[in-house]
């Protein structure tokens, strides 16, 4: 793990898209501040992991399906800026 918090991840955390499909996932797409540019999936996964929780509510824990996916890289002011997505199942107990 990074040694972040939730909390200080998620300040890290530019934007992000909740989209809900036909069969029920629920795809996820953040933008963040990497850390460490060269492997973002650590911090990514856990900022998507974060927003899925938050996606899937009452429906249930989140379960990903697939791995996640680094869909851009950028640099914004300096600073690598990844975009990040991945699907996941809400499933209940």
């Amino acid at each position: 793990m990074l040694g972040l918090t939730f909390a200080a991840l998620a300040l890290l955390e530019q934007a992000s898209a909740i989209i809900w499909k036909n069969d029920g996932t629920v795809e996820i797409t953040t933008t963040f501040v990497a850390t460490d540019p060269r492997n973002p999936f650590p911090q990514g996964t856990v900022l998507l992991l974060t927003k899925a929780k938050e996606a899937c509510g009452d429906k249930g824990a989140p379960v990903p399906v697939g791995e996640p996916v680094v869909v851009g890289i950028t640099i914004a002011e300096g600073k690598p800026q990844v975009a990040m997505s991945g699907t996941y199942a809400c499933r209940q107990g």
